[in-house]
């Protein structure tokens, strides 16, 4: 089975034969509903294979730092999270942000423009709670 260039019906029947295989491994209930579920949003509402994918890959991004964000302000501690890393996130991050903008890629900026304010605030919690602890 070949991929067709417009992401359409080679997609679709790799998807069914990904649901036909996933019927005959047992896997979990959930994982049968969620591949269901992407065939027929496929099928039905013309959705390419690709946008799955940058909106699965967008949502997780953005959400990767919603736990540490939550635990560092519950804990009010941000000992062990580096300060390094959290410039590294938001300089790579304002990057990508600068670069959607320039290409009209909304996806990309609004990805990137959320896990700016993410990186941010960890930025900010970080300053605000390492002042803190120190005597």
């Amino acid at each position: 089975m070949q991929l067709c260039q417009d992401g359409g019906t080679g997609i679709h029947a790799r998807l069914k034969i990904l649901w036909l295989l996933a019927m005959r491994v047992r896997f979990p209930l959930l994982v049968h509903i969620l591949l269901f579920l992407l065939v027929v949003l496929m099928d039905f509402c013309a959705i390419s294979f690709l946008d799955v994918v940058s909106c699965i890959a967008s949502s997780t991004a953005v959400l990767s730092l919603l736990p540490q964000i939550i635990q560092s302000y519950r804990t009010k501690s941000v000992h062990d999270v580096s300060m390094l890393m959290l410039l590294n996130l938001t300089v790579s991050s304002v990057s990508w942000t600068l670069y959607g903008a320039m290409t009209a890629d909304k996806p990309l900026l609004l990805t990137n423009l959320l896990l700016t304010i993410g990186s941010l605030i960890m930025v900010w919690l970080k300053r605000k709670y390492c002042s803190a602890e120190r005597p």
